[in-house]
């Protein structure tokens, strides 16, 4: 038994020092964990979902080999305009917050392949999103969406589209 505790111990010692780890880690300490924990390995996914994190960590922008950004339910008001730091990112899930609008610089985001934006407030998209030529998926199921942008017919890729819950409403 001693040398199976033995070797358990030296097995948690050996395993890199993880978030989750660390039970009073705040939301914020847990993000700064992970974003340092994607440098070091140069991890092409961020995921920062669930977090309680008002703005977006300005570190995240300095990811710039992100391919996929998970900020889901994070109780964002706004993504800020550096998103187009990110002009590697393929997914960008942003939904489940509080984001009331879009920054024009998501059109300046070449290789977007999916863009979830479900269950937030927005009001309009930019027309800038008919710059995302490589777009195959958006989702903005649940908003407050009344009309859409007339550049949408510029998605020549876009395959699925989801838009219930508040068109014509």
């Amino acid at each position: 038994r001693r040398v199976l505790a033995w070797s358990l111990s030296l097995i948690q010692r050996s395993r890199p020092y993880s978030a989750r780890s660390a039970p009073h880690m705040t939301d914020h300490e847990e993000a700064q964990e992970r974003i340092a924990e994607c440098r070091r390995t140069h991890s092409t996914k961020l995921s920062l979902s669930s977090l309680s994190l008002s703005v977006v960590p300005d570190e995240v922008f300095e990811l710039t080999w992100l391919e996929h950004l998970d900020l889901d339910t994070c109780l964002l008001a706004e993504l800020p305009y550096e998103i187009g730091l990110l002009s590697r990112l393929t997914v960008l899930d942003v939904q489940n917050n509080q984001l009331e609008f879009l920054p024009p610089d998501i059109g300046v985001l070449p290789n977007l392949t999916e863009l979830v934006l479900n269950f937030n407030k927005l009001k309009i998209l930019p027309a800038e999103i008919g710059q995302l030529s490589n777009l195959l998926v958006l989702s903005v199921d649940s908003n407050q969406l009344s009309i859409l942008p007339k550049e949408i017919g510029h998605l020549v890729s876009l395959t699925t589209m989801v838009l219930r819950g508040h068109l014509g409403r």
